[in-house]
Order: C-alpha cells, then sequence, then structure tokens
C-alpha cells in the first residue's frame, strides 16, 4: 500500500468523463462494441505525448519522467485489461483479438487508456507502491495528469467515432465455432452488466 495518508490524485476532466460515459453507453446500453485494432493505440498514444513532451516541454517534469510514466502505464494497461478494464460484453472481443499475443496497448486505444486513469489510484495502492516517496507520487502525478490534459487536448482524434462502433450480437455470430466454445465455457457471452470493478464507475466520476 501507499504510505499512510499519500495517495494518486487525478482530476478527470468533464471532456474526458463525458467521453467516458459515452463509451459507457454504447457498450452497456446500445450493446456496441470499439472496433478493434485501434489506430492510434495506447502503445501509439503515449509515444506521441513523450514526443510532445520531448517537443514543448511542460509540467510533466521533462522527457525523462514523462517516459518513465508512459511505459510504466503502458505495462499497467497490459495487465489490467482483462482484469478491470473491460464490460462484460467486451470479453469475447478481447479473447479474440488476443489470441495472437499481442500485447493489449497495441490493440486498445483511447476508450480503454481513459478507464486506466479512472482505475489507476487504485491499481497503484494495490500494487504496493509503498517504496513511493511523496516528493516521487508527485512527479507522477502532475506527468499522468499533464498525459490526461494532452489527451483532452487532442481527444477528437484519438477516438473512434460513435457510427465505427460494432454491433456485439454480430461480432458473437462471426466467431469461430472453437473460440465461440471457449467465450461460452468462460461465461463471457451476454452484455447484461459491466464488470463489477467499473460497474458504478461512471456515476462514480460524475459524482467526483
Amino acid at each position: 500500500l501507499l504510505p499512510r495518508g499519500l495517495h494518486l490524485e487525478l482530476d478527470i476532466s468533464p471532456v474526458l468523463k463525458k467521453a467516458l460515459l459515452d463509451d459507457h453507453d454504447a457498450v452497456v446500453t446500445d450493446a456496441k462494441l470499439v472496433p478493434l485494432p485501434r489506430s492510434p493505440c495506447v502503445a501509439e498514444v503515449l509515444r506521441r505525448y513523450c514526443e510532445h513532451v520531448a517537443e514543448v516541454g511542460g509540467s510533466a517534469g521533462g522527457g525523462h519522467v514523462a517516459a518513465e510514466v508512459a511505459g510504466g502505464l503502458r505495462s499497467y494497461f497490459d495487465k489490467a485489461l482483462m482484469a478491470v478494464l473491460l464490460y462484460r460484453s467486451e470479453r469475447p472481443q478481447a479473447m479474440a483479438v488476443l489470441a495472437d499475443g499481442r500485447l493489449p496497448s497495441s490493440v486498445y486505444g483511447t476508450e480503454h487508456l481513459l478507464r486506466l486513469f479512472v482505475k489507476l489510484p487504485e491499481l497503484l495502492a494495490a500494487a504496493g507502491a509503498g517504496g513511493m516517496s511523496e516528493e516521487a507520487l508527485g512527479q507522477t502525478a502532475e506527468a499522468v495528469q499533464d498525459l490526461m490534459n494532452w489527451v483532452a487536448d487532442h481527444l477528437e482524434g484519438l477516438l473512434a467515432p460513435r457510427d465505427s462502433y460494432l454491433d456485439h450480437w454480430d461480432f458473437m455470430a462471426g466467431l469461430s465455432g472453437e473460440l465461440a466454445a471457449a467465450v461460452a465455457a468462460a461465461g463471457y457471452a451476454g452484455t447484461s452488466a459491466p464488470l463489477p470493478p467499473l460497474q458504478q464507475q461512471p456515476q462514480q466520476r460524475v459524482q467526483g
């Protein structure tokens, strides 16, 4: 756990909150899926941000800190996607697109990166980041916040258009027999509810 009294504080801007809620409505309410692979993917978004910091500097503590934090975020994304960043109806798609061994950060895009931003304070605490000093935690928070602000400023070019989302049931109907059986065995065929860690996420973001 983080040292007592220390925790990562991030400000989710109204622009990012709206994007999160719109994506939630598309996936959970309207039974849609983000088209994959995404371009730019998470790895590419992070790379572009690091290039931006290297060129213009800013509040992220310089290119070294930005690159270090971006690398950590990519690692967190790859490890967290299947556990806490997907709604239930998205899991069959994840099983299909990641079956060839690709990393989630090379397939998924900003829609799911925004979910990581929301979960990051909880994930950092659960990862046992107690060795972080107050100064290091502050630098991390500043760098992540700067990244979030950059994403918000460039959001239009980073998100998939709503009309490009796939129909969940059409996707399920197109699964191969072997993968469809694996999905059914795993119990991920429904769209009735998101996974528990994200179930109340939109309401929490709005209230916060």
